[in-house]
């Protein structure tokens, strides 16, 4: 199957088909089938889920593809580019998502994504983050800019999403493991539930 150019959010989570006459669950893989024309996580600058993984100390910001791509000028908190020129860019997770139904209109029900083996996670003081984006734009020449970025990749990533709606209540995990560009090492475990963090650990060595 071709891959099917939509403009909604990925993410992820492993679900039962549901026992229905009426309607069924279509579950389709990422990236061979659907893939989102976005740049970053949707636990991220943009407005999806409860937006930056942060600690009150440190923001993570994982990417779905290289930063490189991210064309200068794009905001990277409006998320999805409807432009589609993230398409053209690799993605850099494996996974799948399911919608309800016999067609992916919308955003999922779930999604569940893997890193490959090499996925780009920045770090930022929160405090700088923030005051970046309180005029409500953040570009990837601004993020890099900032004097508290750390670059670090991740050879441990896994994402779990479950989108509301469709699904009656939001909740995510987001867990990374890598190393830093200055030699470093972190560690990333972000647990939400119906769109507010309720655990968030950031190490970084």
């Amino acid at each position: 199957m071709k891959c099917l150019r939509i403009l909604a959010a990925m993410g992820a989570v492993t679900v039962l088909a549901l026992a229905s006459v009426v309607w069924a669950d279509i579950r389709l893989s990422v990236p061979e089938e659907i893939q989102p024309s976005a740049y970053a996580s949707p636990n991220g600058p943009g407005p999806f889920l409860p937006g930056v993984i942060q600690d009150g100390e440190w923001a993570a910001i994982p990417f779905y593809r290289p930063p490189e791509c991210v064309p200068a000028d794009f905001n990277l908190m409006d998320w999805f580019d409807p432009s589609n020129a993230a398409l053209d860019c690799p993605f850099l997770l494996t996974g799948f998502g399911v919608w309800p139904g016999t067609e992916p209109i919308g955003a999922p029900k779930t999604t569940q994504l893997r890193g490959q083996g090499a996925v780009p996670v920045w770090f930022v003081q929160w405090s700088e983050l923030e005051a970046a984006m309180s005029d409500g734009e953040l570009t990837i020449l601004e993020l890099a800019s900032l004097t508290s970025l750390r670059m670090g990749t991740a050879s441990l990533y896994e994402e779990q999403l479950h989108w509301s709606p469709p699904h009656p209540v939001s909740h995510s995990t987001v867990v990374a493991r890598g190393i830093l560009e200055d030699g470093g090492e972190f560690d990333v475990l972000a647990i939400e539930i119906d769109l507010e963090y309720q655990f968030v650990q950031i190490d970084i060595e």
